[in-house]
């Protein structure tokens, strides 16, 4: 007569399963919101290196902040990549999520979420970013990542 091991869920007691279900609604609205994102901030950083390759930057209105028209582009160029790379931390962090994988990503995912300027979509990501600090903070869940 042969035993066998009892399966994961025995072992946790389904906590994995109910983390997974807890982390759903979190995760998939951080996915979406960065993914927007992404595309949006993407789209924005291709327009402002043709601005910067093809000399249109001096075609553009004079700036009220004294600084060079080329070098607020360049810094919104600068500032876009900053919102790119947070983006696609948040967004694998995300699926990490959804995987009840890798506690510290999830976490700095979600702490990236909430921050307004670097955020998916400015504000769409902080009720998700949130949302996901709160479950992830529940013992329940923290335990199923291990």
């Amino acid at each position: 007569m042969t035993t066998q091991p009892p399966s994961p869920l025995a072992q946790d007691g389904g906590q994995s399963e109910v983390a997974r279900a807890l982390l759903r609604g979190p995760a998939i609205g951080l996915i979406v919101s960065a993914s927007i994102c992404l595309v949006c901030v993407g789209l924005a950083m291709a327009f402002s290196a043709f601005l910067l390759a093809s000399g249109m930057t001096e075609h553009l209105p004079e700036p009220s902040t004294g600084m060079s028209k080329s070098s607020q582009v360049w810094i919104r160029f600068a500032w876009g990549g900053a919102m790119f790379a947070a983006n696609v931390v948040i967004l694998i962090a995300a699926v990490q999520m959804l995987r009840v994988r890798k506690y510290g990503l999830a976490k700095t995912g979600a702490i990236l979420a909430v921050i307004p300027c670097i955020g998916p979509c400015l504000v769409l990501g902080i009720p998700f970013g949130i949302w996901a600090l709160v479950t992830l903070g529940k013992s329940g869940v923290r335990t199923a990542f291990r």
